[in-house]
């Protein structure tokens, strides 16, 4: 399987209202989505850690694209 087409959209969508947890504020959300495409397949993806919950960054979710980006390269 060959992957024709690697998108990542990042999207930031604010929240109507603040959401508050004991640690923390939210007023937004933060993440990407990821698209990958084989022939006429097209899949879907999102990553978005989210700060006190997850146990990576958004940045971190990055390099882990780049990295599967890079490996899959010559294939594209």
């Amino acid at each position: 399987m060959k992957i024709s087409q690697f998108t990542v959209t990042p999207y930031s969508i604010p929240f109507v209202k603040s959401m508050e947890t004991a640690g923390h504020t939210y007023s937004h959300r933060e993440g990407v989505l990821l698209n990958l495409k084989f022939e006429n397949l097209s899949g879907w993806g999102e990553a978005a850690p989210l700060l006190g919950f997850s146990n990576e960054s958004l940045k971190e979710v990055y390099y882990a694209l780049e990295g599967f980006h890079n490996a899959i390269e010559g294939e594209i």
